[in-house]
């Protein structure tokens, strides 16, 4: 259009009042700020002689070519993150088909995560609420976590549970602390058991690369609250502390909270009151104040005093040693040979 203004000699202000439009819209229409309506098509053929076809025809052309371009770009941005997920991980877990190009992968991932776009991914506000950062290994642990997240979701919502009791939970609690004697082959069905009479959902995943997320509490939107843990740290002190404290979370009953473990303090995003709550009642419930604090006073902690005092409480001696660890009681490792190493498997769905 600007070249046949040119060879017809005229302005542009002239060319816009002979075809019907203002200059304003045809300045925009030129610097491709706005596409030719089939009416200004009809206007110009007419006035040149050439028909409407022929200009609809190069405005659905240039419209072809910008599709082509945002297309490839937008396939390059998501395979970009397609490449940060460990594709083995849904192979194994979700059942997800092998995949032979990264189209494919795409394809497969976005249809499983309920995604439209691998980009929805690195959304702050997509599923769990993050600070802004362009920190490329930050981006990466957001990905991998809501991955994550939503594979969790997806077993969640396989199940029926009972409507959640907060009171039917408080009379478990020594229930479930009981487990921690338990052996590690019995835990899962157990545990999953007497969180389902409470109306909660449990679910255990293996660890997902890169997402360096231990464990979550979201509530669905069915209202019932999923409590989902992985095995990326699956000794017993750390698996136990972790439980309660994601219990507690529950307890709290944000229901528009998603509450995120990690393993790196500045991935935490959290409400700091909720997360001191959650950590007191972990640590009292596995390891009651009056008894802990008759313990120190012998200020013995040697391995057999540990372990005669985790058996008189019914708690695994791991558990102890941890908790005497963070209270700078004893130097970290001094006691890590008490610490049991889980080795627990997702029970196959």
């Amino acid at each position: 259009i600007a070249e046949v203004i040119e060879e017809l000699n005229m302005s542009q202000a002239d060319f816009a009042v002979r075809i019907g439009t203002t200059p304003k819209n045809l300045s925009e229409l030129i610097s491709g700020k706005t596409s030719l309506s089939f009416a200004l098509a009809e206007n110009i053929g007419r006035m040149l002689g050439t028909g409407a076809d022929t200009w609809n025809n190069l405005q659905n052309a240039y419209n072809k070519k910008k599709l082509e371009i945002s297309s490839r770009k937008d396939f390059d941005e998501q395979a970009e993150i397609a490449k940060e997920i460990d594709y083995k991980f849904f192979i194994e877990i979700a059942g997800l088909q092998k995949a032979r190009t990264i189209k494919e992968k795409i394809e497969n991932l976005c249809a499983y995560l309920k995604i439209a776009s691998m980009k929805v991914l690195a959304k702050p506000d997509f599923l769990v609420s993050y600070r802004s950062t362009s920190n490329a290994s930050s981006n990466i642990q957001m990905i991998n976590a809501k991955a994550w997240l939503q594979t969790a979701m997806n077993f969640a919502n396989k199940t029926e549970p009972k409507p959640y009791d907060p009171k039917m939970l408080a009379r478990k609690i020594p229930a479930i602390r009981a487990m921690a004697c338990e052996r590690p082959d019995k835990i899962m069905p157990n545990l999953s058991k007497e969180l389902e009479e409470c109306g909660i959902v449990f679910v255990f995943l293996p660890y997902l690369k890169n997402s360096y997320i231990n464990g979550a509490v979201k509530w669905l939107y069915n209202g019932t609250p999923m409590i989902a843990m992985n095995n990326m740290r699956a000794y017993a002190d750390i698996f136990w502390f972790s439980l309660f404290h994601e219990i507690k979370h529950v307890m709290q009953k944000k229901t528009k909270s998603v509450f995120i473990g990690y393993s790196k303090e500045e991935m935490q995003n959290l409400n700091d009151s909720l997360e001191k709550e959650a950590d007191e009642f972990s640590r009292n419930t596995l390891i009651p104040p009056d008894k802990y604090a008759a313990f120190l006073n012998k200020k013995d902690y040697s391995k057999p005093s540990v372990i005669e005092f985790a058996k008189e409480i019914g708690i695994a001696p791991g558990i102890v040693a941890d908790r005497l660890e963070n209270d700078k009681k004893v130097r970290y490792g001094v006691l890590s040979y008490l610490k049991e190493k889980y080795v627990i498997k997702r029970k196959s769905s």
